[in-house]
C-alpha cells in the first residue's frame, strides 16, 4: 500500500521540486536586491529625523554593492547630502562626483552637481562654482532646484567674478542656456566695472542673435538701469589688534588706509572697508579671517606681526582670498600662498639689495659682518653675505652677539685678526711663500711680533688699535637703534677703516646725530623714507590732520601706501580680488610716499628698497 502511494506521489514531487528549485535563484535575487534597498530607507528615515550619522552608516551599506541596489543614485546622493550635514565635505565631494561620473544619465546628476557647486563655491572658487550650478541647470528637470542654482549663481556675480574668468567660462560652454546666463553676468560685471559702453556692446550683440525671451527680457532691462546703481564696490578686510600691545600703531596704520580711500573722493563709493580687530592673538586673528570670509570679502589687508600674518596668509590660501600684508618684514610669508603679497620689504631682500649697492655702486669687495644672534640678525646677515658671494665679493669675517650685549671688544678684536690674516695673503704671495694657511700664519706670527716690539704696552697687532685695518672694505651691522650708541664708538676704537654698511634700524636720525663723529657716512637700506622738511610730506601731514585730528605716524605711512597700490588697480577697472592681484604681480614700480612698490613677480614681495646714507648730521636718499 505505501508503495503504491509513493509511487503515486513521486511525479508530484519531482515537479514539485523541480519548481522549487528554479524559484531559488529569484527569490535570493529579490532578497539581495531588497537589503540594499532597505538599508537606503532605513537611511532615508534617518535623514529626515535628523540622525545623521546613523544614516551614514546605512547609506554607506547601501552603497556597498552597487550592482545589487536599484536605488543606487538616490544612495549616492543622499550619502553626499549626508556628509554635508556632518560638515565632512570631502567626502560630500567624493560621493557627489561618483554620482556624476558613473551614472551621468541619472536624473539626480543635476542635484550632484549642485552639491559641487556648493562646495566649490565655500571653497572660493567661483568660477568651478559657477560652471556646476550652469551643467546642474542643464541637467535637472527640477524647477525647485533649477530656482535654486540660478540664485545661487547670480549671488556669486553679485559678490564680484573677474571678466576674463567669465570670457573663458563663455568659451566652454556650449548649451544656449548656459550661454545666455554668462553674456548676462558678463555684461553685469561690465557695469559693475564701471565699463558701460562695453557691457552696452554685449548687450547689444547678444539682443542680435534673438536668445530666448527670459533672457531678452533681462537684457533689455539691465541696460536700462543707470549704471550707477550697477557699479560693484571691492570688498576690502583689514584685520589689525586695534585692542593689544601694538593698538597704537595698529590705529595709525587704519587711519592711514582711511586716508588714502577719502583722499580720492570717487573711491569712496568703489571700496568698502571691513574692519576687524584681532586683539594681538592668534585667535583673534583666526576669528576675524573668518568673519571676513563669511562677508564675502574679495581680499584682506593684515596683520602688523609676521606671525600673526604668516597665520593669516594660511587661512586665505585655503579659501583662496588674496592677502596683502602691509609691513612685516619677516621671510617666507609671501610663499605660504599664491595670492599672498609682501608691501614692505622682507630680511632677504634688504639684505641683498644692501649688499648689490655696497658691491655694485660702491665698488666695495671684502667684508665683514656683526649682527645679533637672533633671527632678524641672522636672516639680515646672511641674505648679505650670500649675495657678496654671488656677486664675486668676499665675506672675511662673521661676528654675532646675544641681545643685550654691552661690550663688543671680542667681536671687533676678532674681525681686526681676520682682516690682518688676510691682508697678509698678499705679502706671502709677494714673497713667493705660496698661500697656504700655514705661510700666512708665520706673516701674521712676525708682524705681531713686531707690533709688540714697538708697543709700550705690549699689545700685538689685534689690540694695538692704533694700528688700522685695511683690508676690509666694508662692515655690515645690522644692529637694533638701541645698540647704535654702543657700537657706533667701539666700531671707531677699533680702527677698521671699513665703510659701514647698516640695516633698517639705523633710520633713527636723533641716535645717527649724536655719534655722528663716528659712523658720519654710514650707507643703510629702508623700507620707505620721507624727510620731515620734505614739501610732500608736508602736504600729507597737514590734509591728514584735517581728515583724521591725529599725526601721521610710521605706521600710517604704511597703510596709507599699501591702499594706494589697490586704489590704482581698482582704478584702472579692477574690481575682483583676482583681477587685482594680476594686476599688482604686472605693476611697473609705483610711486609711494616715501618710497616705491614693485613686487617681485614670483614672490609676490616688494623689491624697492631704499638706500639711505648719513652724512654730515643729514639723511639723504641714494637710491
Amino acid at each position: 500500500m505505501r508503495n503504491n502511494f509513493s509511487q503515486a506521489l513521486s511525479p508530484f514531487f519531482v515537479i514539485w521540486m523541480v519548481f522549487i528549485l528554479s524559484v531559488l535563484p529569484v527569490i535570493h535575487s529579490y532578497a539581495e536586491t531588497a537589503e540594499p534597498e532597505s538599508y537606503f530607507y532605513e537611511g532615508l528615515i534617518l535623514f529626515r529625523n535628523g540622525q545623521y550619522e546613523q544614516a551614514r552608516l546605512k547609506f554607506i551599506l547601501a552603497v556597498a554593492d552597487p550592482q545589487q541596489n536599484r536605488r543606487i543614485t538616490a544612495s549616492y546622493l543622499m550619502l553626499a547630502k549626508t556628509f554635508l550635514k556632518l560638515s565632512d565635505p570631502g567626502f560630500a565631494k567624493k560621493y557627489a562626483s561618483l554620482l556624476v561620473q558613473d551614472y551621468p544619465n541619472s536624473r539626480y546628476v543635476g542635484d550632484a552637481l549642485a552639491i559641487l557647486a556648493r562646495l566649490s563655491y565655500q571653497n572660493r572658487d567661483k568660477i568651478e562654482a559657477l560652471s556646476q550650478f550652469l551643467s546642474a541647470i542643464e541637467q535637472t528637470e527640477s524647477k525647485p532646484l533649477t530656482s535654486y542654482c540660478e540664485k545661487m549663481a547670480n549671488q556669486i556675480v553679485d559678490l564680484g567674478v573677474s571678466s576674463g574668468s567669465l570670457e573663458k567660462l563663455l568659451e566652454s560652454k556650449k548649451s544656449q542656456v548656459a550661454q545666455s546666463w554668462i553674456t548676462l553676468w558678463l555684461a553685469r560685471t561690465y557695469y559693475g566695472m564701471g565699463q558701460k559702453d562695453k557691457a552696452d556692446e554685449v548687450i547689444d550683440k547678444f539682443l542680435k542673435n534673438k536668445p530666448d525671451a527670459r533672457f531678452a527680457t533681462a537684457a533689455r532691462q539691465m541696460k536700462q538701469i543707470h549704471p550707477d546703481d550697477l557699479m560693484r564696490s571691492v570688498r576690502i578686510g583689514i584685520i589689525l589688534p586695534l585692542n593689544g600691545y601694538f593698538s597704537r600703531e595698529a590705529w595709525d596704520m587704519l587711519r592711514g588706509i582711511a586716508f588714502a580711500v577719502k583722499e580720492r573722493g570717487h573711491l569712496e563709493a568703489q571700496v568698502e572697508l571691513f574692519v576687524r580687530d584681532s586683539r594681538g592673538t592668534f585667535v583673534g586673528t583666526i576669528e576675524a579671517a573668518k568673519s571676513l570670509f563669511a562677508v564675502g570679502v574679495d581680499l584682506i589687508i593684515g596683520e602688523l606681526e609676521g606671525d600673526k600674518s604668516t597665520a593669516l596668509a594660511g587661512l586665505c590660501s585655503q579659501v583662496n582670498v588674496p592677502l596683502i600684508v602691509p609691513a612685516a618684514t619677516e621671510n617666507g610669508i609671501s610663499s605660504v600662498g599664491a595670492a599672498v603679497f609682501q608691501a614692505n620689504n622682507d630680511f632677504e631682500t634688504r639684505g641683498k639689495a644692501i649688499a648689490d649697492y655696497a658691491v655694485n655702486r660702491l665698488n666695495l669687495q671684502t667684508f665683514a659682518t656683526l649682527a645679533p644672534a637672533d633671527d632678524y640678525g641672522h636672516s639680515l646677515a646672511d641674505a648679505f653675505a650670500n649675495r657678496v658671494d654671488s656677486l664675486g665679493g668676499t665675506i672675511i669675517a662673521q661676528q654675532w652677539y646675544y641681545p643685550g650685549t654691552n661690550d663688543f671688544k671680542r667681536q671687533f678684536m676678532a674681525i681686526r685678526e681676520a682682516g690682518f690674516r688676510y691682508a697678509f695673503r698678499d705679502t706671502v704671495r709677494a714673497r713667493g711663500m705660496g698661500t697656504s694657511q700655514q705661510a700666512v700664519e708665520a706673516v701674521f706670527n712676525e708682524m705681531n711680533r713686531k707690533a709688540i716690539a714697538k708697543s709700550e704696552d705690549n699689545h700685538g697687532l689685534i689690540e694695538a688699535t692704533d694700528i688700522p685695518v685695511a683690508a676690509i672694505d666694508g662692515i655690515f651691522l645690522p644692529i637694533y637703534d638701541e645698540e647704535i650708541s654702543l657700537v657706533a664708538p667701539q666700531f671707531a676704537l677699533a680702527n677698521i677703516k671699513a665703510q659701514p654698511l647698516g640695516g633698517d634700524n639705523w633710520l633713527n636720525e636723533d641716535a645717527l646725530r649724536r655719534q655722528r663723529s663716528y659712523i658720519n657716512g654710514i650707507v643703510f637700506m629702508s623700507g620707505y623714507y620721507i624727510s620731515e622738511i620734505d614739501p610732500e610730506f608736508h602736504n600729507f601731514q597737514n590734509k591728514f590732520r584735517l581728515a583724521t585730528a591725529t599725526s601721521p605716524g610710521m605706521m600710517a605711512i604704511y597703510g596709507y601706501n599699501t591702499m594706494h597700490v589697490l586704489a590704482l588697480a581698482i582704478e584702472a577697472g579692477n574690481c575682483q580680488g583676482q583681477d587685482i592681484i594680476h594686476y599688482l604681480e604686472n605693476m611697473e614700480k609705483a610711486r609711494v610716499l616715501g618710497g616705491e612698490i614693485a613686487f617681485n613677480k614670483t614672490e609676490h614681495v616688494n623689491n624697492a628698497v631704499t638706500i639711505l646714507m648719513f652724512s654730515d648730521g643729514n639723511v639723504n636718499r641714494i637710491q
